[in-house]
C-alpha cells in the first residue's frame, strides 16, 4: 500500500471529506473516526466509498434520503448526484431534487438537462455518480508585457577570452537605432473575472501585474505608455525597463577582431586603429584616434582622422560633409563637402564636392593619383621631383560629372534600342504592302507600336536630365582654380572645366585658373 494509513479525513471550510486507499477497511471504524468529528452518517454511505476504494475526496457532511446521495468535490467546482431508485421507486419531485441539492449546498451552476432527464428516466440513471452542477472557474488576469523590437542583447566589446563567434566580423556590439524607430512596445494587462463555485462561493481570479516603460534620454514615450520611439539615432541601451540612446558610441581601442565591423546611426570615436578589411560606419559624425588601414569608413556628416591612412590600395572613405585628416596614402576617397589635410595626400583618387585645402601648418604634399574638386584645390608641394604622375580636375562637381557620364551611357542604351525598333517597325510596315501580316506578326507589331512612345519618353526625359546638368556646370559663378603655396613639379596635368594643361618644369608659388577657354598659370598673387 502506497500511503500509511488505509484512509485519511479533513475538514475544509466546515465540511468533512473522506477518501479510502484499503478495500478491506473495516467501515465501522471509519463511522466513529466521522463521528468524532460530529458527522452522522450511514453505513451504506461509507460502504460505498469503501467499495469504491478511488482515492479521491469525498464529501461525508450534508444530508441524504436513501435515494438521492449528493457529493461536492473538495474545490467545490463539481457536485455529483447519485440515485438509488428501483423500478417500482417513484421518481422524486424536481422540487425534492432541488431541495435536497440545495441541503447539501449545492445552489450554482446547475445543470437543467440533466434534472430534466433524471425526471424522464428515473431509475435508468441510478447506481452511477453523475455531475449536477459546475462552477463557474476563474479567468486569471494576463500580466502587461513588453515587446522589444531592437536587440538590446550586447553593450560591450568583448574581451580578448571570449569565445570564438560564428561570424568574427560582425560581433553586433552595437544596438543600432535610427531617428524615430520603434523601440518597444507594450501589451495592456487583461484584467482577469473571478468565478464562483456550486456553493455561490465566489473563487477569486489572479490578478494581472502591470508594467511600465521608462523613456531614457533621446526617447519619447506616446500619450498612452504603449509605444517607445527613438528621437535621435545612436546607439540602444537598456536598464530594465528604461530605455535611452547613446549619440555617441565610444570605441576604447581598436576596430578588430574583438569589435568586429561597427554601425551606429549616431556618432563612433575610436581611441585606437582601424585594422585592415575592417569596415566602421557612423550615420552622422565620426573620430578616429589612431591609424586607419585598409579598411571601410563611412560618416553622414563630418569625420576627423587623427592619424595616418595606409590604404594599401584597398582603403575607402565615404563622408558626406567635411573630412579633416593628416595623411592619406593609396586609398579612395569620396566627400560631400570639403577634404582638409595637413600632411600629404599620397597615390589617392579622391572626390570632393567642394574644396581640397591644407590645414595651416602643415606640409600640404599632393603626390601621385587624381583628385577632383568642385571648386578648388590648395597645398604646398604639388608633385616630386621624380615627376610621380598627379591629376587634378577641378571646376565640376564629381557628382555632377558622374551623374553625367551614368546619363549618357543610358542614353546611348536607349538610342541603340530605338533604332533597332525603328528598323523593326519599318520591316514590319513593308511586309503588310506586300504581302499581309500572319497572326505572330501582328503581336509583334502591336507591341511595337506600343513600346515606340515609351522610349521616346524615356529619351526626352533623360535629354531633360542632361540638358539640366549642362547648365548647372555652365552657371557655376566661381571658375574652378588650383593653388600652390609652394613648389608644383613636371608631371602634374591640371584639368580646369574642359581644358587640361601638362606641367613640363619646376614652377613655384603659382596659381592655375581657367581664362578664355583654356587653363593658364598665373602667379599665386593675381
Amino acid at each position: 500500500m502506497d500511503h500509511e494509513k488505509p484512509y485519511e479525513l479533513k475538514k475544509e471550510s466546515g465540511e468533512v471529506f473522506l477518501r479510502v486507499f484499503d478495500a478491506d477497511i473495516n467501515p465501522h471504524m471509519i463511522l466513529e473516526s466521522l463521528k468524532d468529528k460530529g458527522v452522522k452518517a450511514s453505513l451504506e454511505k461509507v460502504e460505498e466509498v469503501i467499495a469504491g476504494v478511488s482515492g479521491e475526496w469525498v464529501r461525508m457532511t450534508g444530508k441524504d434520503d436513501g435515494k438521492m446521495q449528493v457529493r461536492i468535490c473538495p474545490d467545490r467546482m463539481r457536485a455529483e448526484i447519485l440515485l438509488n431508485l428501483s423500478e417500482s421507486d417513484e421518481i422524486p419531485a424536481m422540487n425534492n431534487i432541488r431541495k435536497a441539492l440545495e441541503e447539501n449546498g449545492v445552489i450554482e451552476g446547475l445543470d437543467e438537462g440533466l434534472l430534466d432527464k433524471i425526471q424522464k428516466k428515473g431509475a435508468a440513471l441510478s447506481g452511477k455518480w453523475m455531475v449536477i452542477a459546475r462552477g463557474t472557474p476563474p479567468v486569471d488576469g494576463i500580466d502587461a508585457s513588453l515587446d522589444v523590437l531592437v536587440d538590446t542583447g550586447r553593450n560591450t566589446p568583448l574581451n580578448s577570452d571570449d569565445a570564438v563567434q560564428v561570424d568574427l566580423k560582425n560581433l553586433g556590439i552595437i544596438n543600432s537605432i535610427r531617428e524615430k524607430q520603434l523601440i518597444v512596445t507594450k501589451t495592456p494587462l487583461q484584467e482577469g473575472l473571478d468565478g464562483m463555485d456550486v456553493t455561490g462561493k465566489s473563487v477569486k481570479a489572479r490578478k494581472a501585474k502591470n508594467i511600465t516603460i521608462k523613456a531614457g534620454p533621446h526617447t519619447s514615450l506616446s500619450s498612452d505608455g504603449l509605444e517607445l520611439k527613438a528621437i535621435a539615432g545612436g546607439h540602444l541601451l537598456r536598464d530594465g525597463n528604461r530605455f535611452s540612446v547613446e549619440r555617441v558610441f565610444q570605441v576604447q581601442g581598436d576596430i578588430d577582431y574583438g569589435t568586429g565591423n561597427l554601425e551606429c546611426f549616431g556618432s563612433i570615436t575610436v581611441s585606437g586603429s582601424v585594422r585592415d578589411d575592417f569596415s566602421l560606419k557612423a550615420h552622422e559624425n565620426m573620430e578616429i584616434k589612431g591609424v586607419v588601414e585598409g579598411a571601410y569608413l563611412f560618416s553622414g556628416k563630418n569625420m576627423i582622422l587623427r592619424s595616418s591612412v595606409r590604404g594599401m590600395g584597398k582603403g575607402f572613405i565615404e563622408c558626406n560633409n567635411d573630412l579633416n585628416a593628416e595623411y592619406m596614402d593609396q586609398c579612395r576617397i569620396q566627400v560631400g563637402r570639403n577634404l582638409l589635410f595637413k600632411k600629404a595626400l599620397m597615390h589617392c583618387e579622391v572626390e570632393a564636392e567642394g574644396t581640397i585645402h591644407l590645414i595651416g601648418g602643415g606640409k600640404g604634399l599632393i603626390a601621385g593619383g587624381t583628385l577632383r574638386a568642385g571648386l578648388e584645390i590648395e597645398c604646398v608641394t604639388l608633385g616630386t621631383r621624380m615627376g610621380t604622375r598627379t591629376s587634378l580636375h577641378v571646376g565640376v562637381s564629381p557628382k555632377l560629372f558622374d551623374q553625367k557620364k551614368d546619363l549618357l551611357a543610358k542614353k546611348h542604351d536607349l538610342l541603340a534600342k530605338f533604332k533597332t525598333l525603328e528598323k523593326n517597325i519599318l520591316y514590319l510596315s513593308k511586309t503588310l504592302k506586300e504581302r499581309g501580316l500572319d497572326a505572330n506578326q501582328k503581336a509583334l507589331a502591336a507591341r511595337y507600336l506600343e513600346l515606340y512612345p515609351v522610349l521616346q519618353e524615356q529619351l526626352s526625359r533623360i535629354e531633360a536630365l542632361q540638358q539640366g546638368i549642362d547648365q548647372a556646370i555652365d552657371r557655376a559663378k566661381l571658375q574652378g582654380t588650383v593653388k600652390v603655396r609652394g613648389l608644383c613639379y613636371p608631371g602634374v596635368t591640371v584639368s580646369i572645366r574642359q581644358d587640361t594643361l601638362l606641367v613640363r618644369e619646376t614652377l613655384e608659388e603659382v596659381r592655375f585658373i581657367y581664362q578664355d577657354g583654356r587653363v593658364k598659370i598665373v602667379s599665386l598673387e593675381e
